[in-house]
């Protein structure tokens, strides 16, 4: 497991990404969701990536994490980034993994750039965020970054810089407690 790994992109930006699972491994870009960054598959643990002969590879998307924002980027712009990061790892193919609000990046990179990809999936996808039912329906944290992000959006840096204390050990363990009997008795995470 890396989870410091930067890679300067060809307009000067800088794009962090973490590496999960085995090395050699079959290489999957795991989109992490919203409000997030690239330590999210921490919360699988880097054991579940070995198990199944993965390479996790996730980047931050621009502006988040330890990723250099991008003004007047939208969806349509990352399948250059993602390319870049698979040419800078040598990948010529690869799939990809978008959960929940990291769904749309999966989706944009199938549609955009499927000569590069073996598969596409989307996890627990969301649709149109702009319905009020929708936005009733996120959990607290996002409803707060949406808030925040319309009336607010000097206020997200603290709250997410406070998010990324959540990096494994007990903190993982702690991420998935409100979660926890929710999951089937074969899939429950790590320390359940």
């Amino acid at each position: 497991m890396r989870i410091e790994q930067h890679l300067h992109l060809p307009d000067g930006r800088t794009l962090a990404y973490a590496e999960f699972g085995r090395p050699e491994g079959f290489p999957v870009l795991y989109f992490h969701g919203s409000p997030s960054s690239r330590l999210e598959p921490l919360l699988l643990g880097d054991d579940a990536f070995i198990r199944l002969g993965l390479r996790g590879i996730a980047p931050d998307r621009p502006g988040m994490g330890g990723s250099d924002f991008q003004a007047g980027r939208g969806f349509s712009h990352l399948p250059a980034d993602v390319s870049a990061l698979a040419d800078a790892l040598g990948l010529k193919r690869f799939a990809v993994l978008g959960n929940s609000g990291g769904g749309p990046y999966a989706a944009v990179c199938a549609a955009r750039i499927p000569e590069r990809l073996s598969a596409a999936v989307i996890v627990s996808g969301g649709w149109r965020m702009d319905w009020a039912e929708a936005r009733r329906n996120l959990p607290f944290v996002n409803r707060l970054v949406l808030r925040l992000a319309r009336s607010a959006p000097l206020l997200l840096s603290p709250l997410f810089s406070a998010m990324g204390g959540v990096q494994g050990g007990r903190g993982r363990e702690l991420a998935w407690l409100p979660w926890r009997e929710e999951w089937p008795p074969g899939c429950r995470p790590p320390g359940s």
